[in-house]
């Protein structure tokens, strides 16, 4: 993933953790991944 966004694995990491404590969710757990593909798709017919 670092490497497609073009920064330090380290700084994907931390991003990574950030978004986690910012959303109240574990992200690498399955319904959480499912939670917020749901907001973005709700989001996206919503908007238009």
């Amino acid at each position: 993933m670092a490497r497609r966004l073009y920064i330090h694995r380290n700084t994907a990491v931390y991003r990574l953790e950030k978004l986690e404590k910012l959303l109240g969710m574990k992200l690498k757990q399955t319904g959480s991944l499912l939670r917020l593909k749901f907001a973005f798709l709700f989001k996206r017919l919503l908007d238009r």
